[in-house]
Parts: structure tokens; sequence; C-alpha cells
């Protein structure tokens, strides 16, 4: 097996086993999108009615580099689909942050904001970085919306010094009154454009 094969091997394997914590429902993803080489999955949940999303991309960055991104919360607006504003708030260490993001919604909607705890774990065959929504970390912000649920993962698998395969899949509740087939309908585009916009902002 050469080393490529290799880890194709170790991103089928921990994809196998992240999918058993994600095993929420007896539903399976679904192809939604494909298009400039990015995939978009999303599955039904019952416990919140809303859909969960997984994308994946190849992008020709080496895994730090993206990991740097990721960390580096001040640029998150530049790449970060209708992010207004970002910031880190808190840094236990250099793997343990936890940021802060407003969210530019359009009108009539009222624009969310979040507070984001990232575990940074490395792995065999690269990264996992953890997802979670700490919504009762800071008190509400007047004419925001605080974002009351988040549990996702990004997932960064080296595919050589200068190739990663990427997975960006979460599961959210946005809070507020919004539709839940609009709040569906951006379970496609959300992981579509960030994935997208990353590999933009990394070349």
């Amino acid at each position: 097996m050469n080393t490529r094969s290799t880890l194709y091997f170790f991103a089928a394997l921990f994809w196998f086993f992240s999918a058993q914590v994600w095993a929420q429902t007896d539903e399976t993803w679904e192809l939604r999108k494909e298009k400039e080489n990015i995939k978009v999955f999303t599955r039904s949940n019952v416990s919140f009615g809303l859909h969960a999303f997984r994308g994946e991309a190849i992008i020709p960055s080496s895994a730090g580099q993206i990991v740097s991104t990721l960390k580096d919360a001040s640029n998150w607006h530049q790449w970060v689909p209708d992010c207004a504003s970002s910031k880190m708030l808190a840094a236990k260490d250099s793997n343990i942050q936890m940021h802060y993001t407003v969210t530019d919604l359009p009108f009539p909607l009222a624009d969310r904001d979040l507070i984001l705890h990232l575990d940074f774990l490395q792995t065999t065959a690269g990264y996992h970085i953890k997802l979670s929504g700490l919504p009762e970390h800071l008190p509400p912000v007047d004419g925001l919306v605080r974002v009351p649920h988040l549990k996702g993962d990004w997932i960064i698998v080296a595919l050589s010094e200068n190739e990663s395969h990427v997975t960006y899949q979460v599961h959210t509740d946005p809070g507020g009154s919004v539709p839940t087939w609009l709040a569906n309908s951006t379970a496609v585009s959300t992981p579509f454009n960030t994935l997208k916009n990353l590999r933009e902002y990394l070349q």
C-alpha cells in the first residue's frame, strides 16, 4: 500500500468511528450538492427538526495551515459566510480556545451571536477539532439572538505536505423565529460556501 492509499485508509477508518458518534437517528446522510470538488450532505434530526450538514473538500493546503486558520479567530470574518465580526475570548492553551462571532442575517431576521468552544486534537491522520456552543457563557447582547445549540467537528486528514481532505460537520439551532424551511435551506449553502471560501482564503 503506497503512502496516499494509506492516508485514504486512515481517513475512511476515522470517518467510520466518527459516524458512530453522530448516529443520532436512523436517517442516513443524503448527498445534496456536488460542485467545484465540494460535496454537501444533510441528515434530518428528530430532536430539533433541523438538518445536520456535512461538507467535504480536498484543499490544496497543509493540515497545519488549515488549523492555524481555524485558530485565528480575528480573521474568520474574511472567509466564514455572513460573519460580521469574530474574536477570541479565551485560550486555555494552544489546543483549547473560545471564540465569539456575530452572523449577519438578512432583514427582517435578527443577527445571531455565538460563543464557540473549540478543542483541537491531533490524530494519526491529521486533526480533529470538536465544536460546541456555550450560550450561557456571556450575558445576552441587545439586538442579537444567541445561538442556543451547536455541535460539530472539523476533521482534517493530511493527504500530503500541501493537500488535505477537510470535513466540516455541524448540527445547530439558530434560535429565535426562523422558519424551519429557511434554516434547513442554509444546511446546504453554509458548508458549501464555508469550504469554498476557506480554500480561496488559503490560496
